[in-house]
């Protein structure tokens, strides 16, 4: 399977992708992160769907590719960290979100911390309410709101910061 991901055309790719996500072990979860940078949107969405289908035990692999400079690495990394829910990569996020430059990665991150909902991220997203881009705004407020009632007490306090999108 591991071959077939190397050399196979576009179904088989994708049928080995499929059939890995059946082998729990390290080298398929190596693999079909490996998938996630193919050169075909079909093999790296259904290695994306096949790594969430493994659960948490992709996890650590996933954080451990969050500081890389392949923009589809990152992407799908950071999503399907987001639809499982996976609070083990709030501090590592949150790190890159205090360090990059690029916008586009800001925001997925930002909306990614809001669908793991967790409280770690709440000063974080509270502190994009102020920044110079709508959009980020935007995107912090629709986390917030996911998070829901564990950011309000500190969003109640932050009230009168002056911030007018407080």
């Amino acid at each position: 399977l591991i071959n077939i991901l190397k050399q196979g055309n576009q179904e088989e790719k994708i049928a080995a992708v499929t059939s890995l996500a059946n082998i729990r072990e390290k080298r398929s979860v190596l693999s079909l992160i490996d998938a996630l940078i193919d050169e075909n949107w079909h093999v790296r969405k259904t290695a994306s769907v096949s790594l969430m289908k493994m659960g948490d035990m992709v996890v650590p692999e996933l954080v451990s590719r969050l500081e890389t400079d392949n923009e589809d690495l990152f992407f799908w990394s950071t999503k399907i960290l987001g639809e499982l829910r996976a609070v083990d990569a709030v501090i590592p996020l949150i790190n890159i979100l205090q360090k990059v430059n690029d916008n586009e990665k800001k925001e997925l991150i930002i909306k990614i911390l809001g669908k793991i909902g967790d409280e770690s991220s709440v000063d974080h997203l509270i502190a994009k309410l102020g920044d110079d881009s709508w959009t980020m705004r935007k995107y912090a407020a629709e986390s917030l709101l996911s998070i829901g009632e564990d950011g309000i007490n500190k969003l109640i306090v932050n009230y009168d910061s002056g911030n007018a999108d407080m």
